[in-house]
């Protein structure tokens, strides 16, 4: 009879440990999708109960479900669900901080908290540049760009373009294809240069 409890707790701590490693497994299956197959991964993990996870599984589960929304252009402006992230992995020193802090700074953009938008986004490039990771160095110089655009500030939208091509092509040429990574660079280039033609003609006078 005094082994009954034993079992009892021992089956319990199985299916915990197996439901874990199950939770597990699909977090990191998503992982994967996010960039391929965003639209499955959405459905993925809104479907997925983390309510009895981990702390750091429901850090994991936040920050990839805002990132495949996003991925799939849905306008996320409840930063409730992002913070999940960005809370549990401040100080971590890694892409994952990195990443979260930068979607954190998307989604108050998204709902017009510029500020406090500004504040994530130039934390997240600390954290990239500590990191050495010129992707999202440059995607979030890209995202300051566009808010300084928003608040009619040119220079300042003008420098952060500059800052963003410079990482994303030493990022492209770093780790991309030689085909693919010149072509892209050519589009990325292109779209600089044809918004700051539009920013400048601002400054200009206009003929009748």
């Amino acid at each position: 009879m005094r082994m009954m409890p034993l079992i009892i707790l021992f089956c319990f701590l199985l299916g915990a440990c197996q439901n874990d490693t199950h939770l597990q497994r699909v977090l990191d299956e998503a992982d994967r999708m996010v960039m391929t197959d965003p639209d499955s991964a959405v459905t993925m993990l809104g479907q997925l109960d983390v309510s009895a996870a981990t702390a750091s599984q429901k850090a994991h589960h936040a920050l990839l479900l805002t990132k495949a929304r996003h991925k799939v252009h849905i306008i996320e402006t409840d930063d409730s669900l992002i913070r999940i992230a960005s809370d549990y992995y401040r100080g971590s020193g890694d892409s994952l901080e990195t990443q979260s802090l930068f979607y954190l700074g998307i989604v108050l953009g998204n709902k017009g908290d510029y500020s406090h938008s500004l504040v994530s986004l130039m934390e997240a490039e600390d954290c990239a540049t500590s990191d050495g990771d010129g992707f999202y160095l440059g995607m979030a110089s890209r995202e300051q760009a566009q808010i300084y655009s928003n608040l009619l500030e040119y220079d300042r939208a003008v420098k952060y373009f500059n800052k963003a091509i410079e990482s994303l092509t030493e990022f492209i040429v770093r780790y991309m294809q030689p085909g693919s990574g010149y072509i892209f660079l050519s589009l990325w280039s292109t779209h600089v240069r044809l918004t700051k033609r539009t920013i400048l003609s601002r400054f200009l006078p206009r003929t009748v």
